[in-house]
């Protein structure tokens, strides 16, 4: 699925709906936005199509495909996953 925010998974309408909230709650969530949208694009590659579909095991593979990453950048997509879930 793509939709005007750029999302590709089916989730594209909750993760849309879920920034244009926190937005409309006066936060400028960019970043934040760019995070979600990298866990978007895993969740795609991995054809996890709805909030059922996405169990431990899926954010484990998520955080070992991030694990590259610096220490703090990890906490900031496990803080943001963890806001939309």
């Amino acid at each position: 699925m793509n939709n005007a925010s750029g999302f590709q998974s089916d989730l594209a309408t909750p993760l849309s709906q879920f920034i244009s909230l926190k937005q409309l709650s006066g936060f400028e969530y960019k970043s934040s936005t760019t995070l979600l949208h990298q866990f978007d694009v895993f969740l795609s590659k991995q054809k996890k199509c709805h909030y059922q579909d996405i169990s431990k095991h899926t954010y484990e593979q998520y955080l070992e495909s991030i694990k590259h990453l610096a220490p703090r950048s990890i906490m900031n997509h496990v803080t943001v996953i963890k806001q939309f879930d």
